[in-house]
């Protein structure tokens, strides 16, 4: 897809980060867009923000009668769709796999995993009739490598990438005028980390600490990621990694299947980001000092 102009783009998390930047980008390549985020005023900002008029819509992506509605939006005014953007996501604190709650898990994988699984469904009928067109979803860096305190995210990150990596063997089969792409950014320099999940695991002081620390690995522009995203698009690349310390992890752990995750946490010991001990729940810790 070497030229966007009136190419028909849904963008979902359009609201900040991300985003935001793959909105302001596109609008000023020429696309036509449809964006999403849970947050109606973020998204209205954003939209102000474009130089051409949005159709926007405020809802979770991990409601599928929702996605439906959005669908009929999207397809009575443009009349069709070229490009689906899976950008949408959600953080959650620092965790031990002993003390993560069933109701955290199952909030971050409705949104990571199923607010992609969605999307894609939905729209894959409309994107099969485009001459050509574009799945894009986005993972992680931890959707390549797991790291620890963060099981729910890097659990819906890999299954983001499982989930489009067989869509892709698909569409070579089925859909040849599909792009299927899956994006690993590494640390951009988002809100992610603010809105994450309290998992019940860490005081504010904690989180605050653990906050200061986390956003020192945000080496990234959002800007920047989604120049790269959309350089990736027009020159139909299947996998997208966003910023060096990404590249570095993949490199690290396709040389180092195994061994990665010692080498990595030597690295977040190192700069604060794993406690000695596992550090129970806030309500286990009521009554000591904490």
């Amino acid at each position: 897809m070497r030229h966007l102009r009136n190419k028909v783009f849904v963008v979902t998390g359009a609201g900040s980060g991300i985003g935001r930047a793959l909105s302001i980008a596109l609008d000023k390549e020429g696309a036509q867009l449809a964006l999403n985020d849970i947050n109606e005023q973020a998204l209205q900002e954003t939209a102000k923000l474009l130089k051409n008029k949005a159709i926007t819509r405020a809802f979770s992506v991990a409601q599928r009668d929702e996605w439906l509605a959005f669908k009929t939006e999207v397809m009575a005014h443009f009349g069709g769709l070229d490009a689906l953007i899976n950008n949408a996501g959600i953080a959650h604190e620092a965790v031990a796999v002993e003390h993560l709650r069933e109701t955290d898990l199952k909030k971050v994988m409705d949104i990571n995993f199923y607010g992609v699984v969605h999307g894609t469904q939905v729209f894959l009928p409309e994107l099969a009739r485009a001459r050509e067109a574009a799945v894009v979803n986005i993972s992680s860096i931890f959707g390549v490598t797991a790291v620890g305190l963060q099981s729910a995210y890097c659990a819906s990150k890999f299954a983001v990438r499982g989930y489009t990596e067989s869509l892709r063997m698909e569409a070579m089969s089925y859909y040849p005028n599909l792009l299927v792409s899956v994006v690993h950014p590494g640390g951009i320099d988002t809100n992610v980390a603010e809105n994450a999940i309290t998992a019940g695991s860490r005081t504010e002081e904690e989180r605050h600490k653990d906050l200061s620390t986390f956003k020192q690995t945000f080496i990234t522009s959002p800007e920047k990621a989604a120049a790269t995203i959309i350089e990736g698009i027009k020159n139909s690349k299947t996998r997208i990694l966003i910023g060096m310390d990404a590249k570095i992890m993949d490199l690290t752990a396709r040389l180092m299947p195994v061994g990665y995750s010692k080498r990595i946490l030597k690295e977040m010991k190192k700069n604060g980001l794993v406690d000695g001990q596992i550090i129970e729940p806030i309500e286990k810790r009521e009554g000591k000092q904490l």
